[in-house]
């Protein structure tokens, strides 16, 4: 039962987790971020993967992760 056209029920569009829209200033950061979580998963699953197949590749693994953190930090300077 919509009665309303702007306010969707969270039963419908699935994000009653999230708090309403930012101002249109904070919006382009909240994007980036979605994009960083993104990838950041990604590159999670990937660990996971090779830790599976190959768990006695220990120092693979922590190089991985070290890259995963320069990264993240070199995109947070350029954000600003």
């Amino acid at each position: 039962t919509q009665s309303n056209g702007t306010n969707t029920p969270p039963e419908q569009n699935g994000q009653s987790h999230r708090p309403s829209p930012p101002p249109q200033s904070s919006s382009r950061h909240q994007q980036q971020q979605q994009q960083q979580q993104q990838q950041q998963q990604q590159q999670q699953q990937q660990q996971q993967q090779q830790q599976s197949q190959q768990q006695q590749h220990q120092s693979q693994q922590y190089h991985q992760q070290q890259q995963s953190h320069h990264r993240h930090k070199q995109y947070h300077q350029s954000d600003s």
